[in-house]
Parts: structure tokens; sequence; C-alpha cells
């Protein structure tokens, strides 16, 4: 018999459903490190293969040739391992309800649950991404292919498929209901915001490069306006006016410059392109701080100290003599959670005159930061790299004009140079103009960005440009961010 093929996941991620699947499709029955583990449900362990502990020991039949053992604990050892992950926020409430609420949701958020760890430290601990002999899969995938699931498990497991029918969740579900939820089931859906607030410090990371996308503790102008009415949603406030859409879309079409632009930061999610113009530049100002600083390190070798701000972690992930921390969330007040960027700046530098540049991701705060910060503040940046957040709002007139306003107040000193959308989330078209939903933006100052070349054609993505989400698809920039170029019939009723 070979090695145990480990069956892993963080709990709640649809590792019984996964177990179904090879059972009813390969032939192939699986046990558990867990005794006891379908509890005394006859038909689930009928319907999932499922090989229970005898004697305390797992006994596999006679010729077993593949035997397959669930687990949700760190690895072991180096056999052959099928990964399942699942959005954290959904595996993390779904444990919640099937500890029955036994155990307070904040202690499962920060891994004080039976199982131990958090979701993110869970995947850290398998690496499954680049893990020797694993197959990575994702919970929202095989539950919506199967036939491609069934391809990817073949080839994993150089086996035939047997068959292609696999009972459904909802039947399984009618007779457990524990183990395998109906799928629309919404017990126990709701973060209360400290809840959302915990799991962002504790997983935001890992979601970002996985490509979940980030549910803001700040739910006020975070989400589109909806309503639903008969099984349909409206935007309140109505759609923004086509006219309107264009405006924006040329106040922010980036233009080529003579100075070449280079990459500063991670080779993926964390590094931003920035025009070849560092020298002087006396600080970087850095809000919004993840478990990587590669663009500050990147600075630093050139000399240039970073200030860096963030209220949800308790130091800079790396200790360097020019990095300076404060642990404060960028915002409208001065408290001691938050601070104001123009007092923020003006406490580390107060004299005017150096070059500064300011590199900002805050996850969504961003709008309301740059409306409250004044000209002369803004103007003190000589580069400016912002990932703008919940772009596809746009399409909502009621918050239309604040992310324009916001964005114009860029505009009025700096050119954009370059953009580049997130792969971490889709995106959305409507009626013609498509808008990715998170976009990496570079700002460069008029005086420094005179060299502006009127007819040249911008390439997009850039040379240098990488998938934020390395095992995911760039996104290419939608040409009505760059040209007059609109796909389709563009006339909004």
């Amino acid at each position: 018999m070979q090695k145990p093929i480990w069956l892993a996941s963080y709990p709640r991620s649809g590792n019984t459903y996964l177990r179904t699947i090879l059972f009813h499709c390969f032939g192939l029955r699986s046990a558990s490190i867990y005794p006891n583990d379908l509890g005394t449900n006859e038909y689930l362990q009928k319907q999932v293969g499922h090989i229970e502990h005898i004697d305390g020991k797992i006994q596999f039949p006679p010729g077993t040739k593949f035997p397959v053992i669930k687990t949700h604990e760190v690895p072991p050892d180096n056999n052959p391992t099928i990964y399942l992950v699942r959005n954290g926020y959904d595996a993390t409430l779904s444990l919640h309800d099937w500890l029955d609420n036994n155990v307070d949701l904040s202690d499962i958020i920060i891994g004080k649950q039976p199982f131990s760890l958090t979701w993110s430290r869970h995947l850290e601990a398998w690496h499954p991404w680049n893990r020797p002999n694993t197959l990575f899969l994702r919970f929202e995938e095989i539950t919506t292919d199967l036939p491609s699931l069934l391809k990817q498990l073949s080839t994993f497991l150089n086996l035939p498929i047997l068959s292609e029918t696999v009972p459904s969740r909802d039947q399984i579900a009618a007779k457990d209901g524990k183990w395998i939820r109906a799928q629309h089931s919404h017990k126990s859906r709701i973060f209360t915001s400290k809840q959302r607030h915990q799991f962002n410090h504790e997983n935001a990371a890992m979601m970002k490069q996985l490509g979940y996308p980030l549910v803001s503790e700040k739910l006020t102008h975070q989400q589109l306006p909806v309503v639903s009415h008969n099984n349909k949603e409206y935007l309140l406030g109505g759609i923004t006016s086509t006219d309107n859409l264009k405006d924006f879309f040329r106040m922010i079409r980036p233009v080529a410059i003579t100075t070449p632009l280079i990459r500063i930061g991670e080779d993926n999610d964390g590094g931003y392109l920035v025009p070849d113009d560092l020298d002087l530049i006396q600080a970087c100002f850095s809000p919004g701080v993840s478990d990587i600083c590669q663009f500050e390190e990147d600075l630093a070798e050139r000399g240039i100290k970073s200030f860096m701000t963030d209220y949800s972690v308790e130091a800079a992930p790396v200790e360097n003599p020019l990095f300076h921390f404060k642990k404060r969330h960028l915002g409208l007040t001065n408290d001691s959670q938050t601070i104001r960027l123009y007092d923020w700046v003006n406490q580390e530098i107060p004299e005017a005159g150096d070059d500064l540049v300011l590199q900002m991701d805050i996850e969504g705060a961003e709008y309301q930061v740059l409306l409250d910060t004044p000209a002369d503040t803004l103007r003190r940046f000589r580069i400016v790299v912002i990932e703008f957040h919940g772009l596809t709002r746009l399409f909502a007139s009621a918050i239309f004009t604040y992310m324009q306003q916001a964005f114009r107040r860029l505009t009025d000193n700096f050119e954009v140079v370059h953009m580049h959308p997130n792969n971490c989330c889709p995106v959305r078209m409507h009626k013609g103009f498509e808008v990715p939903d998170v976009l990496e933006c570079t700002f460069y100052r008029k005086d420094r960005a005179h060299a502006v070349i009127s007819d040249a054609q911008l390439a997009f993505p850039h040379a240098l440009d990488a998938p934020n989400v390395p095992h995911k698809e760039d996104i290419k920039l939608p040409t009505c961010w760059s040209s007059d170029e609109w796909q389709g019939n563009i006339q909004l009723l």
C-alpha cells in the first residue's frame, strides 16, 4: 500500500464533500485522523465512503492502493496532499455554526478553538501553492465546476474517472445538515465590526494573496447602496450617467512621460511602478502595514526613510533604522487610534521643501483621507502610489461624486503615469464601461512630469507589471481607462 494521501484543509472548508466526490467518482474510500469523525450518521458515512477507526486505528481494506486520510492538523510529513481552501470569512463562520456557538466567534478568529490555528496560519503551515506533490483546490470551484475538478483529480491521482455523478449537497444535507450544509444555508452569517477588524488583522494578507475580497470594517461607503425588490437589485440614487463616467475616465487617463518607470517592492502584491526620479526624496509615508515591506526596504537601500502607520498591527514587519512606526489608522481625527495625514506628515517632517513619497493601501479609507488632506500637504509628495478599493461604486450616482472629488484632489496637481488592476477581485462591466474593483495608480507631480509625451500610446500591462495574486491570470487595464474606445452600447437607461 502506498503512503497515505492527506486530504487537508482548515475546518469547514468542504473536506467532507470532497471525500464524497472521491468515493462516487473514483471509488476511493477515505478515513480521518479523528475517531468518530462523522458521528453516528450511517447515511453520511455511506455517501462519503468513510472508514471508521477500529480499536483506535485506521484499517484500510486489503488491496487499498490509495489510502486517503482527512486532516485539519499541520503537515506531519511530506506525503502527497490534496489541499482544499475556502474563503476565510465563510470557513470561520461555518466553524462557528458547526461548534453550535459553544466557542465565541472572536476566539475562532484568533485560533482559540479545537483545531488551534487561524485560517491564514493553517495555509502558511501547508503552503499548498508550491508544496511538492500537492493539488491545491478551492471550495468555491469544486462546488460549481465538477467536470474541471474531476480532470484535476484524475491527473493528480493517475486514476480514471468512474462516474461524473455525485449526490448534491442539498440531498446529503437533508439527511445530515451538520457536516454538509445546504447550499443556501444562512445561519450565523454576520461578523460584528470588531470581529471584522479581528479577522482582517489576522488574515488580510493571506486573503489578498489568494484573491479573496476583504470586507471592510467601515460599512458606510464601502458597499454599493443596493436595495432588493422582487428578486432584483436596484442602486439607491440611480446609475451614474454616461457623460459623468466619460468625464471621470478622461480626468484620470494615464499619460506617457520621458522618465522611465521602475518597479519598487515585491514581484507580486506589494510591488508598484514609480518614475525613476527618487533622488533627494527625504522620506516615504506608508499607511497600511502588511506582513511584508519590500517597498520600504527597497527605498531604504536608497537611503530613504519610511514612516508607517497602522492600528491593526503592533510594529513594522522588519526592523530597520530607517523605519519609523506609529500605531494609528489613517483617518479623519487625531486620537488614540487614528491620525490625519496632514498632522502625521507635519509631525514627522514639519519643514516643507524636501520632496516625499506617499504609498497608501488602506482598504477603502483612501477616499476620505484624500478629501480631508489640504492641497498644500498633497503637493509635498513628488510621487503618490495608491491602491483604490471598491471602484465599482462609480456606477452608483449616490457615491460617484464623492469618489470623483477624491481623485480630483490628485489630478489637480499630479499626472496619472501608471495603472494596474489588482487581480484579487473581478472586473465589473455595465453598459460598456469596465471597472476593476481594486486598482493600483501611480501619480507624478506635474512640475516633475513636465515632459509628457502627448501622442504616445501606452501599453497595458507594462512590461514590469506582475499579477498581484501569482496563481491567477493578470487583468489587463480596460480600454475605457486609457482611451475613448468604449465597449459596446454605452447608453445608460
